[in-house]
């Protein structure tokens, strides 16, 4: 692949040359005829039985070139992916599959304003899709802020996805519109029922004191925060029938 300027300062394209024999195929009629949305524009030249594809790319640069000054973020990686799946959905009415498309971080072009890809297709080609997405997916991996755990995450979680499912597209689509990134910061503690007592922490056997309203007798858990006191002076056999049967068991529990 090369890129050159025809005669055109202001026009830059990145030039292909090709076999002759796909001149008339239907996939380089429907590029050249249509503007096809998300992907780059094609003009072809024949030279002397060399058959010149040239894709524009005025205005764009390789997403290899972008980030090694930009990093990408969870949002970048959302938005290549999403217009990926977009262009995809779009090429059933020209009769082209996903297999044409080039995915590379050499062959995808960036608006470096907007950030919006254009992609390659090349007539003629026949590449599995999933393998170029999940190689794609590796180069995107690389190219991560790695200081931004979410958006680490986020690519190493697609690219998984991808190496496990050869129809991956949809599903990183539905993981990208209903993101379930996992959150640096600690769960919340799982809500207490009221009729479970408050604060009471059962595998450490840890009572949460604060959780104790002030003024109001602490009852059953208010005991059993003073169960060093407790044990080292058990209560009288009188005592413990005149507690309700539910407080004697967990009283039992406690000394057990």
């Amino acid at each position: 692949m090369t890129k050159q300027s025809l005669n055109d300062i202001r026009h830059s394209f990145l030039t292909i040359s090709s076999d002759i024999r796909i001149r008339d195929s239907f996939e380089l009629r429907m590029l050249e005829e249509n503007k096809i949305n998300g992907l780059l524009d094609l003009s072809v030249c024949d030279d002397d039985g060399i058959l010149n594809l040239n894709f524009d790319i005025t205005g764009k640069e390789p997403l290899s070139g972008l980030v090694t000054v930009h990093k990408l973020t969870a949002s970048d990686i959302r938005h290549i992916i999403l217009c990926l799946k977009h262009v995809l959905s779009g090429l059933e009415p020209y009769l082209l599959s996903g297999n044409g498309i080039v995915l590379s971080a050499e062959s995808v072009y960036m608006d470096p304003v907007t950030f919006s890809p254009s992609f390659l297709y090349l007539p003629g080609r026949n590449e599995a899709f999933s393998a170029g997405l999940t190689s794609f997916l590796q180069s995107i991996l690389s190219a991560v802020d790695h200081e931004d755990y979410n958006s680490v995450v986020l690519a190493y979680r697609l690219f998984k996805e991808s190496e496990n499912d050869v129809n991956a597209i949809d599903h990183l689509e539905q993981m990208l519109i209903t993101p379930d990134i996992p959150d640096s910061s600690p769960a919340p503690e799982p809500a207490v029922p009221a009729d479970k007592g408050m604060g009471m922490d059962i595998e450490t056997n840890t009572v949460i004191v604060e959780n104790i309203p002030e003024g109001k007798p602490a009852g059953l858990f208010g005991r059993l925060f003073h169960r060093n006191e407790t044990e080292e002076n058990p209560p009288q056999q009188g005592l413990q029938e005149e507690l309700p049967a539910e407080e004697r068991q967990w009283l039992k529990l406690m000394h057990s």
